[in-house]
């Protein structure tokens, strides 16, 4: 299976090597950061539309998750 994986993520196109300090950082905070995944006008295109939903939502931005 993990050899079918790797031939997934190769396609597309995620094949870099994690260093350590990635790994540690998966394992202690459950994320990392991978810089220059994605361009700098997508990356923009994505702040613009999070900056639009968060303006819409106001006060009641991701409330449905908070509800109890």
């Amino acid at each position: 299976m993990e050899q079918q994986s790797a031939v997934y993520l190769d396609a597309l196109g995620a094949n870099v090597a994690l260093s350590p300090a990635m790994k540690q950082e998966l394992d202690t905070l459950g994320y990392t950061v991978v810089h220059n995944v994605v361009d700098a006008e997508w990356l923009a295109a994505m702040r613009a539309l999070i900056d639009a939903i968060v303006e819409r939502e106001g006060d009641n931005l991701a409330i449905e998750h908070h509800q109890e």
